[in-house]
């Protein structure tokens, strides 16, 4: 299990990671930082996705690129992914462009 917490535009962001029973975890930990941070308040938003938890990284094959989450770019310690998303992004249109140039595969301009 992992865990992260931090403010943002004035709001808490409290989040956990767990390969087995991740809502069990999540209360736990919630109830947990609202104890001992004394946090009063509502909840304005509950979120939530599924990850492997593993740090495997797949960008896809012949004419098929994967991005962000799909591409398992997730940065599990940091409980984010959108700049990693941005960035995967940019370089599959890149090599999604050069390929069609090319006449190559996506996939292959992608590690070239």
């Amino acid at each position: 299990m992992f865990a992260w917490i931090y403010l943002k535009d004035e709001k808490w962001v409290i989040g956990t990671g767990a390969d087995e029973k991740p809502l069990e975890y999540v209360e736990r930990f919630f109830n947990y930082i609202k104890e001992k941070y004394e946090l009063r308040g509502k909840i304005i938003k509950k979120e939530g996705f599924s990850s492997t938890l593993k740090s495997t990284v797949y960008l896809g094959e012949g004419r098929i690129l994967m991005v962000g989450d799909a591409a398992g770019l997730v940065d599990l310690y940091r409980g984010v992914g959108m700049d990693n998303a941005a960035l995967s992004g940019r370089l599959a249109v890149k090599a999604i462009t050069k390929a069609e140039e090319e006449g190559l595969e996506a996939d292959y301009c992608l590690k070239a």
